[in-house]
């Protein structure tokens, strides 16, 4: 099966649509305008009826979807400037997600990468209903931290948090990616250069 794109201003992961559809023109104009944009990206149907329907290679997700919003040359205080990937299983429920923010050099940095764990993964779930969140932040001096939330029957949460120093990634930097050229930026594992 092809990948299948599409367009819009947000994904509902309830639904597997999105939200405020519009055409390939209409988002790239967005996004060269730094105007918030999403891109959808996954086999067509992005929601097939049977998992042995798709013919995924490796850990690959079903789907996924990156979300830019990027003024760049008409910076404005408080800008976010920031590009999500988020990475959704064969059921649309969250795995991962990606956070690149622009850096002063004017290339994007990989800052945060939140992994979720359900209780169950036999079918959807809501991103919101983790049994275990991991969040990753990285800084380009080579700091970083981990920070685990497990929650617990009775409804708390545990938290752990390890800090690291001296750590490499240089894999986390990419340019602004060029209308189209997704493939380095959705890369969901990291650890090699594209």
């Amino acid at each position: 099966m092809m990948p299948h794109l599409l367009y819009g201003t947000g994904w509902s992961e309830i639904y597997k649509v999105m939200l405020t559809p519009m055409s390939e023109d209409e988002a790239r104009a967005r996004y060269e305008a730094g105007d918030k944009v999403k891109v959808a990206c996954g086999v067509e149907p992005l929601t097939p009826d049977d998992p042995d329907d798709l013919d995924l290679e490796g850990d690959e997700p079903a789907v996924w979807t990156l979300l830019a919003e990027l003024k760049r040359s008409t910076r404005e205080p408080g800008q976010p400037d920031v590009v999500e990937v988020e990475f959704f299983n064969f059921w649309g429920t969250r795995e991962a997600s990606y956070y690149f923010r622009l850096q002063a050099d004017g290339r994007l940095f990989l800052t945060n990468v939140y992994e979720y764990e359900f209780a169950d993964s036999s079918g959807f779930v809501r991103g919101n209903d983790w049994s275990v969140l991991t969040e990753h932040s990285f800084r380009p001096d080579g700091t970083s931290s981990v920070v685990v939330r497990r929650s617990q029957p009775d409804g708390s949460t545990d938290v752990s948090k390890t800090e690291f120093q001296g750590g490499d990634f240089s894999t986390h930097w990419e340019p602004v990616p060029a209308w189209g050229d997704w493939a380095s930026i959705t890369r969901r594992d990291r650890s090699r250069p594209a």
